[in-house]
């Protein structure tokens, strides 16, 4: 009789702890959501602020940051979004000497080609770009030399960003 009560003890305060951990959980969460308002109430009137300042002296106020929330009466974007630029990642792999990542910022529009000619400014010890090869580890994709013409745009996974293998063959 002692070991199930002392089971059902254990039980009970199992329960008032877990009870205990909910509780401050949705305290956090309601701390949290407090703070994001009194920032957002900060940004807010910081910026009207600002654009009275510069309604004063006579200057136009600046486009709104890309950061800012939108106003309740303006559209919202498409869904889909039309990349210009592309933040490639390339890992070269079995290359002694080489940083662990190199990261450059092409136009959607460039080629793989144009990708493998920028890596000649780095230095990379064995380099050339008839020796390169690249590759995306997900999803898992080789590009061979018949697609180094096509547009970064085209090849998927790139733009706006994406990640590859730098071999040396």
């Amino acid at each position: 009789m002692r070991q199930i009560e002392r089971e059902k003890k254990l039980k009970r305060e199992e329960v008032e702890a877990k009870k205990k951990i909910k509780e401050q959980i949705e305290a956090d969460k309601r701390a949290r959501k407090e703070k994001v308002k009194i920032f957002v109430a900060t940004f807010r009137s910081d910026m009207q602020a600002e654009q009275e300042r510069l309604a004063r002296s006579g200057q136009k106020p600046p486009a709104p940051a890309a950061g800012a929330p939108p106003a309740a009466s303006a559209p919202r974007p498409a869904l889909t979004a039309n990349h210009t630029t592309a933040r490639i990642q390339i890992r070269p792999s079995g290359i002694p000497g080489a940083p662990t990542s190199i990261v450059k910022m092409l136009p959607a529009i460039a080629t793989i080609h144009d990708l493998a000619e920028s890596l000649i400014a780095d230095g990379l010890p064995g380099y050339s770009v008839s020796r390169a090869k690249f590759m995306q580890v997900y999803p898992r994709k080789e590009y061979d030399r018949s697609e180094w013409g096509k547009q970064l745009k085209d090849l998927g996974g790139l733009v706006p960003s994406g990640t590859v293998m730098l071999l040396l063959g």
